[in-house]
C-alpha cells in the first residue's frame, strides 16, 4: 500500500462521514508544506548547519523536513536544476517555493518557515 494511502486509512476509519469531508482532509494532507535542506560534504558552513537542522526537526516534529546532498540525486518534482550555493533551504508550499542561502540557526529556520507560509504566533 502506498505511504500516502496507508496514512489515509485511519481517516476512513475515524471519519465515516461524507466523501466530501474525506476529500477535503486528503487535500490538506497532500499539499502539506515541505522544507528541504541541501548541503555539500566539503562545505564547512554545511557542517555547522546540520546540528541546527537537527535541532529544528526535533523542535518541530510535525514539519516535513528533508535533507539532501546538493549534488543529488533528488526528486525531479522539487523543480531545482542545480544547487549552486550551500547550505540551501527550500520551502515548498504546493507549487510555490522560497529559498534561503546560508547558515540559519534552528530558531531562524522556524521563524522563516512560519513567515513563508503565513503562520502568525
Amino acid at each position: 500500500m502506498p505511504a500516502r494511502l496507508h496514512s489515509v486509512v485511519p481517516l476512513l476509519r475515524d471519519h465515516p462521514g461524507s466523501l466530501l469531508e474525506l476529500v477535503v482532509k486528503w487535500e490538506a494532507f497532500a499539499v502539506r508544506p515541505m522544507i528541504l535542506l541541501f548541503t555539500s560534504r566539503d562545505c564547512p558552513v554545511c557542517l555547522a548547519a546540520l546540528p541546527e537542522w537537527e535541532r529544528f526537526k526535533s523542535k518541530n516534529p510535525m514539519a516535513m523536513a528533508l535533507a539532501f546532498d546538493a549534488d543529488g540525486p533528488w526528486p525531479l518534482h522539487f523543480g531545482l536544476k542545480k544547487v549552486r550555493a550551500t547550505p540551501l533551504y527550500v520551502l515548498k508550499n504546493g507549487d510555490e517555493g522560497v529559498m534561503h542561502e546560508g547558515l540559519m540557526r534552528a530558531e531562524a529556520i522556524e521563524k522563516w518557515m512560519k513567515a513563508a507560509v503565513g503562520v502568525t504566533s
